[in-house]
């Protein structure tokens, strides 16, 4: 049975509630103990497991004191979330960090069981 819209909308909106307020147990209770993340274009960076995320993003929190998750678009159908980002902060060594893309978040019940990550850096532009 698909998961509601309406739950599939609240759950990302504690996602980027969690993130921007570097809040990891807010952060983790989004996850499903089962969640897959996969990475299509660079399968290298595919993981599973509620408690990898926990070491990635605590280290991503304590590497980046000023990160911010901005979401840019979403659309919900049938228990998946298609949600067009933009991460951005600067890492305690002084280097910025930005990636941008699309990730579609499979929702089972009130959690994040599954995501497909299509991300890339953002470049620096100078001019107009």
């Amino acid at each position: 049975m698909a998961v509601p819209e309406d739950t599939v909308r609240e759950v990302i909106e504690r996602l980027f509630a969690a993130w921007n307020g570097h809040n990891l147990e807010a952060f983790l209770d989004c996850f499903e103990p089962s969640y897959e993340s996969r990475w299509p274009l660079a399968p290298d960076l595919d993981f599973g497991g509620r408690e990898s995320v926990r070491r990635r993003w605590g280290a991503n929190f304590a590497d980046l004191p000023d990160f911010r998750a901005d979401l840019l678009a979403l659309s919900v159908q049938d228990g998946e979330a298609w949600v067009e980002l933009r991460w951005r902060g600067t890492r305690v060594d002084g280097s910025r960090f930005a990636y941008q893309g699309v990730i579609i978040y499979g929702i089972v019940g009130a959690r994040i069981a599954s995501g497909r990550l299509y991300l890339q850096p953002l470049r620096e532009t100078t001019g107009p």
